[in-house]
């Protein structure tokens, strides 16, 4: 609970209506997918175009039961239509200033994606293809860090607005831990269901033998990025969205992008190399975030203007 200019701001969670509402979304946009795609029933064969008029529909679901919750539910996430609302430039300029960076993080990362995908191409569409199902698996064994990231920054917020800042380090930490045992419990699945799991993306053993190459580096990769996204968590709980924005940067364009195009078109490499370069970048994060997270420099930070009632 914070304070601003005399009224209390409530740090809401409500993890389970989001899990609930994306998961009815996601039936909806599988199934659409499987019947606009494929022609089923009474509807046409679309192909790609299908793709994305289920995707479609599945954000029109979702946007519909936000709007419900925002404006007819009981939830305390509903806003009330009888507030009469008044313009504070104060309050714009103190969300601005978490979100601006937090934003900018974002795009850097987006940004950083698409010209490392332009540098991989360069290997052939083999290569291309091993690296998107590499992605693809990446991106499913990390959400244990992207989970425990959206839940610990309300944590640590709430804890430091109520000026426990040692329960926000502990919290902090306990999440780590559960990120290193999720993490090696993956690792160990992944090394033991390695061909069935490639057997499910493709049938070219081309592909797969280049995608097995790079497997272990995947392994220690997620370690990093799973640990990375718990301070991360912390240090957004915490305000510290700037920092977080400029090591971002610095991390993807000078080591990810910068490395990749150096070890690709000039020293001519190949994926392995690649995912050395993924796994530092990550590791480096990691340890700057850690560090950053128990130096105790985001208790200094001010998000909100605060006075007295």
């Amino acid at each position: 609970m914070r304070k601003y200019k005399g009224r209390k701001i409530c740090i809401i969670c409500e993890a389970k209506r989001t899990l609930y509402m994306e998961t009815v979304a996601n039936i909806f946009n599988i199934l659409g997918d499987i019947v606009l795609i494929n022609g089923l029933f009474i509807f046409p064969k679309l192909g790609v175009t299908g793709a994305g008029v289920a995707t479609l529909i599945y954000k029109m679901i979702l946007t519909t039961m936000w709007l419900f919750v925002l404006f007819k539910s009981k939830s305390r996430l509903r806003i009330n239509t009888k507030y009469k609302f008044k313009f504070e430039p104060q309050m714009i300029k103190d969300i601005l200033r978490t979100g601006v960076p937090a934003s900018t993080e974002l795009l850097s990362i987006r940004g950083a994606n698409i010209l490392f995908t332009k540098i991989i191409a360069r290997l052939g569409i083999s290569v291309l293809a091993a690296q998107q199902i590499c992605m693809t698996i990446f991106d499913l064994i990390i959400e244990v860090g992207n989970a425990l990231s959206v839940s610990i920054a309300p944590l640590v917020s709430e804890s430091i607005g109520k000026g426990k800042y040692q329960i926000a380090k502990l919290q902090v930490n306990y999440s780590k831990k559960i990120a290193i045992v999720i993490s090696s419990v993956i690792g160990l699945l992944m090394i033991t269901l390695s061909t069935p799991l490639l057997n499910l993306y493709t049938d070219s053993e081309t592909v797969k033998s280049i995608v097995k190459n790079v497997f272990m580096i995947m392994i220690i990769a997620q370690y990093a990025q799973n640990i990375r996204d718990v301070y991360a968590g912390g240090l957004r709980g915490s305000g510290d969205t700037k920092y977080i924005a400029k090591y971002t940067i610095i991390t993807d364009v000078l080591l990810k992008v910068i490395l990749s195009y150096i070890c690709i078109n000039l020293l001519k490499f190949d994926l392995v190399s690649v995912w050395v370069i993924i796994a530092l970048q990550e590791w480096v994060k990691a340890v700057i975030f850690n560090k950053r997270f128990h130096s105790d420099s985001w208790k200094k930070i001010k998000v909100i203007d605060t006075c007295h009632t």
